[in-house]
């Protein structure tokens, strides 16, 4: 054990600075924590109040009040019109408010918390849009499955226990709540002295330090609540059938311990253990029961206790009843699968994992953990939750280490707990309807609470939004360029290869990716292997290291990308270079298979491969491994009308036009996608970039949309309230998470992808009176946006929004690898400073990329300017 300690204080002392803690006169907690591995700055405050105080009779009350604080003074609309990414969140033990932000912009942001800080009553038009948008986020939709056996489960696991309840869910007896009561429950809760201001990113503490006096030390005392007692859970199995989902389904939830205890990495292994498609048992004695998806697992902690999730998906002739028998084709019943689940985790108990299935688990479950670190506000925002839920900032930074030290023994006595730990099991009875949950089973009389209705939310127009935004946005302080933390480098290994390096001191995983020219199927060649290891062996080899590998299938170009820890990047390397240079040839895996044999062809003509690595990682290693894995490979010739698609930096000028998709064959549902589509070759340059996003903007498209400009219907002290013009129309809205009821069972939403496109969703059968205003008005704004028709503060604020976007979307390895591959040589040096007016050259420029980026047959055809989108960003993965 001192062996261990000393190892995980180590990695944490190798991979974070010292943070700084500090109490000022009125309570307040600060810490800061020094990381300069990207330009970002995290600012998270803490209340150490969530739904385990909601009290009797009232679940989400402590959401409702959380709602109440985020739109407070407009903050939430302050920090979005500044370009931050801003998030919010209830948990069981505490409730956040999360800011990711450029550091020039940390002095601004500091000002909006600080406000959300001042003491002042909850006003009745304030707990009405704020119950009603509380209500809406947990879902206007019919019960989603997942969503009532979470219910269900932890009715089961919690009776008469503080965590029975979602910490999002909003009760319908929170609809008579007074706003007397709830600045009650804020003033006690939301105090300063019951909260934990973290600092995590690019900022000195003693600058930080200094900056966070200036602005909270004058807030008043308030003393903090006490804590309510939480009862214990006594061992016990219980059963509860829940309506919905696929017919056979079993999900099997153990208690856990808290967070931050040392058996969590131990169980984490044992997971990976058992359910692991390699090697895992239960993989194996589910398919030989019938079902062959693998098993699901997942981990939750909170500061009282956890659960361990198992989901076993089976087939629909599965039997239903607990105590049914086997059907006539051999479906396992309910209890057959809890026994096959009951017999591996005794066996765990008792047998000894092979060193090779050890191995393999650990490495599993520190890839879980790097995963979810990827990211630099994930990994802040877990150093924070650590300090609040767990009482130790640094235990976030120990996982790793804590892994890498669980032994056999420990992951047997790790079976053992859950094997005597209280046990909810779940499944899904034949005949059952999710339409309404709170009228289903549930053991014992403990009868759902309903959830509070929600009324359909109030949405803004795209050019109310931006009218908004420019309120604040030109209060905020325009962050500069900055310098980045390493500029990328590319060189030639061998004829046709070449290799771009981008070493970021401390970041981590690294992230590599070979490309190749398009036409090849690379999810095809992950479903190969190669002529030298099999598919099973290659899965075995990523596994065993904990390495990820995927296929990309991109406009223009493929490839392959892996992720993984720095040792491992000549493997990776190495490995991609031998699925590409050498797809499976036997005469028996072709014979009669036609795509495998068009794959090979496809190998055997690539022209161009482009390496790219982004990471913590040592330039010459890395040209080095790749120079070896790739000798004496030979290009094919270029055809000469082909344009050269790799390295990206090479690539010609062209630039397709926006492409949008319209689909009405009922009873589907209608979509209407609008992307912004541009060749690297443009996007490199960081005008043509920022304009792209800008009318992303324009649109209503970007993810970095707030909830609040959905739902709220005044503004505070915003020069001009818009409420009543809105409240005459319907208009149509492209932000995230926006909604609309069109009637029982119908509804439109526009929601993000990943590239930051809207998407809009009408279902169950719309019709066309319901379709045609939506259709109108998005159609109205993207032919305004194309004639270069914005007002220019409505651009103004766009343009700011998307530059301080792209700084705060280098958040990874991964998301620096997108903006290099798409030929953006520095990133991070997103516009030049051309003195004080700095949009005055940017304007004239935006218009003109927006007019040849959006176009369109006229405005009298729609089906003309709903052309459809022809490419798309697919990972497939390979890695279990």
């Amino acid at each position: 054990m001192l062996a261990l300690l000393v190892a995980t204080v180590a990695l944490a002392q190798a991979t974070l600075l010292e943070p700084r803690f500090e109490r000022l006169d009125n309570g307040l907690r600060v810490a800061i924590v020094e990381d300069h591995t990207l330009p970002l700055v995290s600012v998270q405050l803490w209340y150490r109040i969530g739904s385990a105080e909601d009290g009797a009779g009232q679940p989400g009350l402590c959401h409702l009040a959380r709602t109440v604080l985020e739109h407070r003074a407009d903050a939430a609309l302050k920090l979005t019109a500044a370009g931050v990414r801003f998030a919010s969140r209830t948990l069981r033990d505490a409730c956040y408010f999360s800011s990711l932000l450029p550091p020039d912009l940390l002095e601004y942001v500091l000002d909006v918390e600080a406000e959300r800080l001042q003491p002042r009553p909850v006003t009745p038009e304030e707990l009405s849009l704020c119950r009603n948008a509380a209500a809406r986020h947990y879902g206007l939709c019919p019960a989603n499955p997942q969503n009532l056996a979470w219910r269900h489960v932890l009715a089961a696991m919690f009776p008469d226990h503080p965590y029975q309840h979602p910490p999002e869910f909003v009760a319908e007896s929170l609809q008579n709540l007074t706003p007397a009561d709830l600045s009650n429950f804020v003033d006690r809760g939301f105090a300063p002295s019951n909260a934990t201001l973290f600092v995590i990113g690019d900022v000195s503490h003693v600058r930080g330090l200094e900056l966070i006096r200036q602005r909270f030390a004058a807030l008043p005392w308030r003393p903090a609540p006490r804590r309510s007692d939480i009862p214990t859970v006594a061992p016990e199995t219980i059963e509860v059938e829940v309506p919905g989902g696929p017919h056979g389904s079993v999900d099997i939830v153990w208690l856990a311990p808290p967070a931050g205890h040392f058996e969590n990495a131990a169980l984490d292994v044992l997971m990976q253990q058992l359910c692991n498609p390699i090697d895992g048992p239960l993989p194996k004695r589910l398919a030989a029961a019938g079902i062959a998806t693998p098993p699901r697992w997942r981990r939750e902690s909170w500061s009282e206790y956890g659960v361990v999730w198992l989901s076993i998906a089976a087939t629909e002739s599965a039997s239903a009843g607990p105590t049914a028998e086997p059907d006539s084709d051999g479906a396992p019943t309910v209890n057959r699968l809890c026994q096959i689940v009951q017999q591996e985790l005794t066996t765990a108990q008792t047998r000894l994992p092979t060193e090779i299935q050890h191995n393999r688990a650990r490495a599993l479950a520190r890839r879980r953990v790097s995963r979810e670190r990827a990211r630099f506000g994930d990994r802040a925002l877990q150093l924070a939750t650590s300090e609040i839920v767990s009482g130790n900032l640094l235990l976030a930074e120990f996982v790793p280490a804590q892994i890498a030290g669980v032994g056999a023994a420990d992951v047997q006595q790790a079976a053992r707990t859950l094997g005597e730990a209280r046990l909810v099991v779940v499944h899904r009875p034949a005949s059952a309807s999710p339409t309404d949950d709170h009228a289903a089973a549930q053991p014992r009389g403990n009868e759902l609470p309903k959830p509070l209705s929600a009324t359909p939310p109030l949405l803004l127009a795209s050019a109310d939004a931006l009218q908004m935004l420019a309120v604040y946005a030109g209060r905020s302080p325009m962050v500069p360029s900055r310098a980045p933390p390493a500029r990328p480098t590319t060189h030639p290994v061998v004829t046709g290869v070449t290799l771009t390096v981008c070493p970021v001191p401390g970041l981590l995983p690294i992230e590599v990716r070979t490309t190749v020219g398009p036409g090849v199927p690379a999810a095809a060649v992950l479903a190969t292997g190669s002529t030298r290891h099999s598919l099973r062996e290659i899965r075995d080899y990523i596994s065993y290291h904990g390495l990820e590998l995927a296929a990309m299938e991109r406009s223009g170009a493929a490839g392959l990308r892996s992720q993984g820890p720095p040792e491992e990047t000549a493997q990776m390397i190495e490995l991609q270079a031998e699925l590409l240079r050498y797809g499976a040839r036997s005469d028996s895996a072709i014979r009669d298979d036609e795509p495998l044999q068009r794959l090979l062809v496809d190998l055997d003509a690539i022209a161009r491969v482009h390496i790219l690595v982004v990471g913590d990682v040592d330039p010459a290693k890395a040209r080095e491994v790749a120079a070896a894995v790739w000798s004496g490979w030979q290009p094919a010739p270029e055809a000469e009308d082909t344009a050269a698609v790799l390295p990206a930096h090479e690539r010609p000028s062209l630039t397709p036009p926006t492409a949008v998709s319209w689909t009405t064959t009922q009873p589907a549902p209608l979509t209407l996608s609008i992307t912004e589509h541009l060749y690297p070759s443009d996007v490199r340059q960081p005008l043509h970039a920022l304009a792209v996003e800008c009318a992303a903007w324009a649109l209503g498209a970007s993810q970095q949309a707030s909830p609040d400009l959905n739902h709220r219907a005044r503004f505070g002290d915003i020069e001009e309230p818009r409420a009543p013009a809105r409240a005459a129309t319907r208009p149509v809205d492209c932000r995230k998470i926006a909604h609309g009821d069109l009637g029982p069972n119908r509804a439109w939403r526009w929601k993000t992808l990943a590239g930051g496109d809207p998407l809009l969703t009408l279902t169950t059968e719309p019709r066309a009176e319901e379709i045609t205003p939506v259709l109108d008005g998005g159609l109205a704004r993207i032919r305004q946006v194309r004639a270069g028709e914005l007002p220019r503060a409505e651009l103004e604020v766009a343009l700011r929004l998307a530059r301080s976007g792209r700084l705060t979307a280098l958040d990874s390895s991964h998301a620096i690898a997108d903006f290099i591959q798409a030929g953006i040589d520095n990133p991070w040096n997103l516009l030049d400073d051309h003195g004080p007016d700095q949009f005055g050259v940017t304007i004239p420029q935006a218009y003109r990329v927006r007019t040849r980026s959006i176009a369109g047959s006229g405005p009298a055809d729609k089906k003309g300017e709903l052309l459809r989108f022809e490419s798309s960003s697919e990972e497939s993965p390979v890695s279990p």
